[in-house]
């Protein structure tokens, strides 16, 4: 596990590796995370007063980001030392094209809702309307991924290192004493944890393998994270109505528990099980229906009525249970999907695809070679 040298491991040695079910398993934590974050949000409970309800409502909320910052942590760990797949590109937006258009007709004809033209054009461009902002934002970060390695490649291991704390400081630490962020964007954010999914990666830290230390880290951030909301809410009467600081990515605590979790997994040795994989194979299209624009409120308060628990001692069962469910339930549907609809898509693609993808390919390699070939060549 531990390599000590700084030299960076060729493009190709991880191109053909199965999946590893310890990340796998972090991925199917990671979207029940979300789920949960969302039974919080659109459960449309209501609150005038800081309850006991409230208050394990918004620890509970807390995980949504987490889960959020896993995803594309995993992403760079991952994505550093691969290529981005045009075939992977394909099936990532007709799985958002699909859900976005399927679901917003089963709303019109089931749930009667009227249908609107500024409707329709979200539903048929999903991701330029950003209607799924972590669909858009993923994508953005997927297709920069080969220019991003570039950048990676050309980095010394201190280099690296320096420029995830220089962006750690800035959106973390100035964040958390002058509350407010300093040339923030989703999408940098997003790229700062593909280098430290990537550093992670290329240069797996010495420090963080005592699994033991890495669990007590993990439980003192969650209690202190609870703390900090317990001490804000009574600071400030009108604190439960603004919480948003806690659920943004670059919260101290967010950001601290989901590096912790994440090097915990690294470091688990779980052996290979079809089940977690196949599992994890559906989570996004998990987040592509619950978190759909036109079900989620429907889904929330209508199918799941869950207001009349706000105050129950039975909440965070409750809230487990029903988040558990959304997510079997999501995967289901996914998994049908891709067995009935898009594995005989796919294998269409594979016979056909290529002579349609000439010209794009040929107009890709002349850019690639442009941009690094060429530069290449120069340098030497």
């Amino acid at each position: 596990m531990i390599d000590t040298s700084d030299k960076i491991p060729s493009l190709a040695a991880s191109n053909n590796q199965s999946r590893q079910s310890n990340i796998e398993l972090l991925r199917i934590i990671s979207m029940f995370l979300i789920c949960l974050h969302h039974f919080c949000l659109f459960s449309d409970f209501q609150w005038t007063s800081m309850t006991p309800g409230l208050y394990t409502v918004q620890c509970l909320s807390l995980g949504g980001k987490i889960g959020v910052s896993i995803f594309i942590m995993i992403t760079g760990y991952f994505m550093v030392n691969q290529r981005i797949s045009g075939k992977k590109v394909i099936r990532f937006y007709l799985q958002v094209l699909f859900y976005s258009i399927c679901i917003y007709f089963i709303a019109v004809y089931a749930f009667h809702q009227e249908p609107g033209t500024d409707d329709l054009r979200t539903v048929f461009m999903p991701i330029s309307s950003n209607s799924y902002w972590f669909a858009t934002t993923y994508l953005m970060i997927y297709l920069s991924s080969p220019f991003i390695n570039i950048f990676i490649r050309a980095l010394s291991k201190e280099q690296h290192f320096l420029l995830i704390f220089l962006s750690v400081s800035i959106w973390i630490i100035w964040y958390l004493y002058n509350v407010g962020n300093i040339n923030y964007s989703e999408y940098v954010w997003m790229f700062l944890l593909y280098m430290i999914g990537a550093y992670i990666r290329l240069y797996p830290p010495q420090r963080f393998t005592r699994q033991t230390v890495n669990l007590i880290c993990l439980i003192l951030l969650i209690v202190s994270a609870c703390m900090a909301l317990s001490v804000c809410n009574s600071a400030n009467k009108s604190f439960y109505t603004d919480a948003a600081y806690f659920f943004n990515m670059n919260n101290f605590f967010i950001f601290s528990i989901s590096l912790i979790l994440f090097l915990i997994f690294v470091n688990i040795r779980i052996p290979y099980s079809k089940i977690i994989n196949t599992l994890a194979s559906a989570t996004f299209g998990v987040y592509l229906i619950h978190e759909n624009p036109t079900l989620r409120s429907v889904c929330w308060t209508k199918i799941i009525h869950s207001v009349s628990m706000q105050e129950s001692p039975l909440l965070i069962p409750y809230a487990i249970g029903i988040s558990l469910l959304v997510l079997l339930a999501c995967s289901s549907i996914d998994l049908i999907r891709k067995f009935l609809l898009e594995k005989p898509l796919m294998k269409i693609i594979d016979k056909y695809g290529s002579s349609i993808a000439v010209p794009f390919i040929h107009i890709w390699n002349e850019i690639w070679h442009k941009i690094y070939i060429d530069k290449s060549d120069a340098s030497k």
